[in-house]
């Protein structure tokens, strides 16, 4: 009996160790490769593909038996939804596409916390600074209990979410916002005919109001799209308040080098770069595969090869001084020297070579996720 295929990009951390036991048969291509070589996927029942790899009609032109594709990342953009409309209907058979929402929140709310005290380093002469988290989502909520461990206020704006609970959660409001010194971006990339799109949703209003407020940072770790691009050349053509921290852009992996250089801080897409994360995303796309492959889950869940590699993971536990905090934290997270070096390479690379360049720094940010030891009522 013929086992199915599953075609996996060996780039995903783990991707081999997930998958070699089940009763399938894997196929180890790079991204750059399937998209080259489309005749790959002609007898792929299944593909594993990360998020730099587009999923559209010229990847998916010669597939013939194609019954599942899975990312084991957060967002979606990369896969075009009509190009596998088009696939269903040229196969007859639906083909759900597997994503791992929430699975990195833990390294998202780790790095926030860093860029946080990056700008405002602990222990602070007055209050603490005020953060203002614009989408309450699972990274959203990450990001508040980390800020809760710290003794760092926060207000949670997110008025679709407080629309779909019946108002049983309570959204700030904008005027919170712009009294908060951070404001940190977890929403999705949206568009209409969604009620609430996100696309260019920070543009020249939005950026002149926090202008005028006391909002000195502005963090993106959500999609590089919610914020308008000719919005963003221009406040940092101008200067000012707010400075930005990005990690996600727009045109990933050759973002606007203005984006980069100009920045208080820029990394290349490693908020949620977290062993921890990368393995619990694989584990939610295995199993979601598995099903719809019809082949048996054992009943023991594999582990990665050897436990996680070293380092240890960092732990902060209840009580831990916001200073003390703040240097373990940096020990996980030295957001400025991954700046300074990703910055420096990029502006030099020759344009043809940023692609590259962006990777390679992306790569080289795989860390550990911080281990917030619980207290005692946390249990």
């Amino acid at each position: 009996m013929r086992r199915p295929l599953v075609v996996a990009d060996p780039s995903i951390p783990w991707v081999r160790e997930g998958f070699l036991d089940l009763p399938v048969t894997l196929r180890l291509h790079p991204s750059d490769t399937l998209v080259n070589r489309p005749d790959l996927l002609e007898d792929a029942d299944g593909i594993v593909v990360p998020s730099s790899c587009p999923v559209d009609d010229h990847l998916l032109q010669q597939a013939r038996r194609l019954k599942a594709i899975a990312s084991p990342v957060v967002g979606r953009e990369h896969v075009d939804r009509e190009a596998v409309a088009r696939l269903e209907a040229r196969l007859g058979h639906p083909v759900p596409v597997f994503f791992a929402p929430g699975s990195t929140a833990g390294g998202v709310g780790d790095y926030v916390a860093a860029a946080i005290l990056d700008a405002f380093p602990a222990p602070w002469a007055g209050a603490p600074p005020r953060v203002g988290i614009w989408g309450f989502g699972r990274c959203g909520q990450a990001l508040a209990a980390r800020l809760d461990r710290l003794g760092i206020p926060w207000v949670a704006f997110d008025p679709p979410r407080e629309a779909r609970s019946h108002h049983r959660f309570r959204s700030a409001t904008m005027e919170d916002l712009r009294r908060c010194q951070v404001l940190s971006l977890h929403v999705p990339a949206t568009r209409p005919p969604c009620p609430w799109p996100t696309r260019g949703l920070i543009d020249v209003r939005i950026l002149g109001r926090l202008a005028d407020s006391e909002v000195r940072l502005l963090v993106n770790t959500s999609r590089g799209e919610v914020l308008d691009p000719r919005a963003i050349d221009a406040h940092l053509d101008r200067g000012g308040p707010p400075d930005l921290v990005l990690d996600v852009f727009v045109g990933e992996p050759s973002p606007p080098v203005p984006w980069v250089t100009s920045s208080r801080l820029a990394t290349p897409h490693v908020a949620g770069s977290v062993m921890e994360g990368r393995w619990r995303a694989l584990l939610q796309v295995r199993r979601s595969l598995a099903r719809r492959l019809g082949v048996r889950l054992p009943p023991d869940l594999p582990t990665p090869p050897g436990g996680y590699p070293s380092p240890l993971p960092m732990a902060i536990p209840p009580g831990t001084p916001p200073a003390e905090a703040a240097r373990r934290i940096r020990e996980v997270l030295p957001l400025d020297r991954w700046s300074r070096e990703f910055r420096q390479a990029y502006r030099e690379a020759p344009p043809e070579e940023r692609p590259a360049v962006f990777r390679a720094h992306r790569n080289s940010g795989l860390r550990r996720e911080i281990r917030w030891v619980p207290g005692p009522s946390e249990h």
